[in-house]
């Protein structure tokens, strides 16, 4: 990620052009944009870590939650770094801390889409199985606690004594993840798990209404630590996987949707979530979860200006 000190402007600016329409299946036409050379190189841009990487300015496909077509703005993380969105802004005028982005994670090589409506708003979300906040619940195994031929992986406390504790009425959960490679064990295998589950985990819950998985914590910055949600309908209980890449911070909120054509996960049959270890072997990971819950993402976000023909569009680190 890269950081502006003392509010230098480094900025990427994209004019847009008559007849821009990324999504417009009549016009055929697709991200007409250009650069404003005077200001940034071809180059230049090339070489930045988050750009804008599509524009709408007569959106007829896309409807946001309200039903309404509004045009959007997509930026894209082409780096191999999470960014936090919060030191981002967008702007159509000089003022460019003019429209500033959520407090939401953006994992290397994905997008984020937001409405270019005017109306300023910001997805609202409700947590609505409470109990899963209480972290009463909390069980974790490695290959290191085989009776027989055991591994090297590890799962330990870190910030306090226990996996799971409460301070200053805080509750936490937090642990070193150590992953070993046990090739040349008759196991053959390595394998470090933490189980996160609602406090009966003897109950199945349905949590068909909801499509994404929110949590706040620390993850070391720059590591992975993968995420496994579990129905009771797979087969060894092997579910949907998704990594997830630490930015050192223990404020930030990460989100991750739930629900789409290539998930597969029942939600009408959730036992649990896991947390493990990658095949990052004997390079352990920190991890502290301090809130985490299912919630319904409403809408995408929206900022404060809508979008005219042949202004110019600026996305600004701070």
């Amino acid at each position: 990620m890269f950081v502006l000190s003392k509010r230098i402007l480094v900025f990427l600016l994209l004019m847009l052009i008559v007849g821009c329409s990324c999504d417009d299946e009549n016009t055929g036409n697709n991200s007409l944009t250009t650069f404003n050379s005077s200001a940034q190189s071809y180059e230049a841009f090339n070489k930045k870590e988050l750009i804008l990487s599509e524009i709408s300015i007569r959106n007829q496909t896309n409807i946001d939650a309200t039903a309404a077509t509004n045009d959007w703005i997509e930026i894209y993380n082409r780096s191999d770094s999470s960014i936090n969105l919060k030191d981002y802004y967008l702007s159509d005028n000089s003022l460019l801390e003019k429209w500033n982005f959520p407090n939401r994670i953006l994992e290397p090589n994905t997008f984020y889409t937001v409405y270019a409506s005017g109306n300023n708003t910001f997805p609202k979300e409700e947590v609505i199985d409470t109990s899963f906040l209480e972290f009463s619940n909390v069980y974790y195994w490695a290959d290191s606690h085989r009776d027989v031929d055991p591994g090297g992986s590890t799962i330990l406390p870190w910030k306090y004594d226990g996996m799971y504790s409460v301070v200053n009425n805080k509750s936490s959960i937090s642990a070193i993840f150590t992953l070993a490679n046990n090739t040349d064990l008759a196991i053959g295998w390595s394998a470090n798990k933490m189980h996160l589950a609602p406090l009966n985990s003897d109950v199945v819950y349905d949590y068909s209404g909801m499509n994404t998985f929110v949590f706040k914590g620390f993850i070391d910055n720059g590591k992975p630590i993968v995420l496994e949600f579990i129905d009771s309908n797979e087969e060894g209980y092997q579910g949907y996987e998704v990594t997830i890449t630490g930015t050192g911070n223990e404020d930030d909120w990460y989100e991750i949707p739930i629900v789409g054509d290539d998930i597969t996960l029942d939600l009408t049959n959730f036992i649990h979530v896991e947390l493990k270890s990658q095949d990052n072997y004997y390079d352990s990971v920190h991890v502290e979860l301090t809130a985490f819950g299912f919630c319904y993402k409403l809408d995408l976000p929206h900022t404060n200006f809508s979008l005219s023909i042949g202004e110019t569009l600026t996305l600004y680190a701070k």
